[in-house]
């Protein structure tokens, strides 16, 4: 219940113009998570992402009881695996990340979505490498409707390439240069191997 007030408090302070998403990281029973996807759906918010322990039976039958979107999927590693997930309904955005699925499981897991009416939003949590490769493949996919991104302070995030993957205005600008158009910056490597 203060979880919903706050978020009372953010749709009030920006005039319901922001839609929420929030990232429940699998810590909320059952009853919990219908009652916090009912008040985001009042409330007018994105989506709720993993809010129960990351079980596709609960997810389907949370989507059969409310009806805020649901994401999830970051710990899924192959088409194969959210198959499961979208033959029983139990998401609405599938999250997989090229830090774990890698980027040809995520062209296949895009033909999934597309099959099935979803879309993809793309989990992006470790360093700017991956940040990069979640970004330039975001733009490739037919069924990517956002990137995520990291702003909790990482040292591999803010110095591990000599040129980051900026946003600017909530878009990520590429590079033009082949690849994913970045450069490490050795040092970096080195000060934080371990």
């Amino acid at each position: 219940k203060r979880f919903i007030k706050l978020l009372e408090k953010i749709n009030f302070a920006t005039n319901g113009n922001l839609r929420l998403m929030v990232d429940a990281g699998c810590r909320l029973n059952f009853n919990e998570a219908l009652y916090l996807s009912q008040a985001m759906n009042e409330l007018n918010c994105f989506f709720l992402e993993e809010p129960v322990a990351r079980d596709y039976t609960q997810y389907s039958k949370l989507k059969k009881e409310s009806k805020m979107p649901i994401a999830g999927g970051e710990s899924l590693v192959s088409r194969d695996q959210f198959n499961t997930w979208v033959k029983h309904r139990a998401l609405d955005y599938l999250q997989p990340d090229a830090n774990l699925a890698g980027v040809n499981e995520i062209i296949k897991i895009d033909k999934l979505a597309d099959t099935n009416n979803l879309k993809i939003i793309l989990h992006n949590w470790a360093n700017d490498v991956n940040s990069a490769t979640n970004a330039h493949l975001g733009a490739a996919l037919k069924t990517c409707q956002m990137v995520e991104t990291n702003l909790t302070y990482n040292p591999l995030k803010k110095h591990l390439l000599k040129k980051r993957v900026n946003l600017k205005d909530g878009e990520f600008i590429l590079s033009e240069k082949p690849g994913l158009g970045i450069e490490i910056n050795e040092s970096i490597l080195n000060k934080y191997s371990f």
